[in-house]
């Protein structure tokens, strides 16, 4: 029975349903339909009404070669009368995938009875190696008029990459190769992930839905969709309100009438530079400033400074100095990092602020600021993509960095929660903490692993090409 295993390990060599003409010389043998039970790719095959069983014949399994089985494989084919039978990669002839194990059951088998087979008169070539079915110990079969291909281990195993695993209850398992189709989460609402991946569907890219229960199918949104879908994610992301006027008395910048910086020693700078080179062209400092409004009484301003330089044969160019202020009540206050990165605004009327330099702001409805990074002694702080705001009440998720090192949650009370330490401050790339219930999931090839609740599921090829478009994909429509 082992060498059934081993050798059983003789996998479905899915092929169109090939009716070959069977010659009268060909020799004739007897097979058998397997008594123990198959697994392929998760599903179970039924031996026992299936129009085309598979057969032992000397010990080893044998599938038949129908246009389902091919499918289910990955595998294509051509046939014509004088090179007889090429099997192919099914990547080669451009199928998208493989498709879910299906067969046609009309009949009733007796397990373990024996039933008349020929040997297959034709020539066979498999993945360009042409085999000698005459001499083969283990040749290819007609049976019920289509071809049965041995899947023998250097088969099976070696040259199409299958798992085969035997279990005295379960029985023969066997696993294709699978393609590796998760990249990493990006997105998550309160029910679903959303995994960025290789597939190409619909003429486009998009992003497979997995529900966090890991109980659901897949479902497929496009990649139009799902940008909308991710606004709340990206809604940090630096916005402002057009250009924005700043007005020069003396040597002062000012905003609406709200003194921002002293232009005295960039004016100076810009002199000294010049000084030894008076012939070149001067345009002495210039500044830009952009806008934000958090509410109406709060305003986030981005600030520019160029000073130029001198340079022979003169291109333009300056050095650059940036600042960010928070105007409120007719007085601007800096902030402490030179570039704003994003906001989220909250319910309760504060609003967080992600700064270059590592440095996070929570600033209240009145103005107030509060640096978080001092709640981590000073640690530098970074709001990975996950951890935007899934609700209104505006909590994030933050990795923190040196001298301290983790993940934590941090709601607009600054109450800070620990959430996996284990990890530091760098979670895996294909880490993900969702927003909720503060869930780490993990991907791997085509598993999603719910790390906090030890739970995980694999995803078969058939399952993710065969994702049906998500309702509110929009492509129903």
């Amino acid at each position: 029975m082992w060498r059934i295993l081993l050798t059983a390990g003789l996998f479905l060599m899915l092929l169109g349903q090939m009716q070959q003409p069977v010659q009268a010389q060909a020799e004739r043998v007897q097979v058998s339909i397997p008594e123990f039970t198959v697994t392929l790719d998760g599903v179970r095959i039924d031996q026992s009404h299936s129009a085309y069983p598979l057969v032992t014949y000397k010990d080893i399994t044998y599938f038949p070669l129908t246009w389902n089985a091919a499918r289910a494989l990955g595998l294509s084919y051509t046939w014509d009368e004088s090179s007889g039978l090429s099997i192919v990669p099914g990547y080669s002839q451009g199928l998208p995938g493989k498709e879910k194990w299906s067969q046609v059951e009309s009949v009733a088998n007796r397990a373990g009875a024996y039933y008349n087979a020929s040997i297959a008169p034709f020539a066979v070539t498999i993945y360009g190696q042409r085999i000698a079915n005459e001499t083969e110990p283990f040749p290819l079969l007609q049976f019920r008029d289509i071809t049965y291909f041995p899947m023998t281990w250097s088969f099976a195993h070696d040259l199409f990459h299958m798992n085969l695993q035997w279990e005295d209850t379960a029985g023969l398992t066997i696993t294709t190769e699978q393609s590796r189709q998760f990249d990493r989460i990006e997105y998550d609402d309160e029910n679903y992930l959303y995994i960025r991946n290789q597939m190409f569907k619909n003429n486009e890219y998009g992003y497979l839905k997995i529900a966090k229960s890991l109980q659901e199918p897949p479902q497929w949104v496009n990649g139009k969709t799902a940008g909308k879908l991710f606004e709340n994610a990206s809604q940090w992301m630096w916005k402002y309100e057009g250009d924005t006027v700043l007005e020069r008395k003396q040597d002062a910048l000012y905003f609406q009438n709200v003194q921002l910086t002293s232009l005295t020693k960039y004016l100076l700078e810009n002199q000294t530079l010049f000084a030894s080179y008076p012939g070149e062209t001067n345009n002495g400092v210039t500044y830009s400033a952009l806008t934000h409004r958090l509410s109406e009484k709060l305003t986030l301003l981005s600030l520019q400074i160029n000073v130029d330089i001198p340079v022979k044969g003169r291109f333009s160019t300056s050095r650059e100095y940036h600042f960010s202020y928070l105007i409120r009540e007719g007085t601007a206050t800096e902030l402490p990092f030179s570039l704003i990165r994003g906001s989220w605004s909250n319910a309760d009327g504060t609003h967080w602020v992600v700064g270059g330099d590592w440095k996070l702001l929570l600033i209240n409805a009145g103005g107030e600021i509060s640096i978080v990074n001092d709640l981590f002694q000073g640690a530098e702080v970074e709001v990975p993509h996950f951890g935007y705001p899934r609700t209104a009440e505006g909590t994030l998720i933050i990795k923190v960095h040196s001298p301290l090192s983790s993940t934590y949650s941090l709601d607009t009370k600054l109450a800070v929660k620990k959430l996996y330490s284990d990890y530091g401050g760098d979670l895996p790339y294909q880490a993900y903490v969702e927003g909720y219930r503060y869930d780490l999931f993990k991907v791997d090839g085509n598993t999603v692993m719910n790390v906090t609740r030890n739970q995980s599921r694999t995803y078969w090829d058939y399952e993710l090409y065969g994702a049906s478009d998500s309702i509110d994909s929009g492509t129903g429509e």
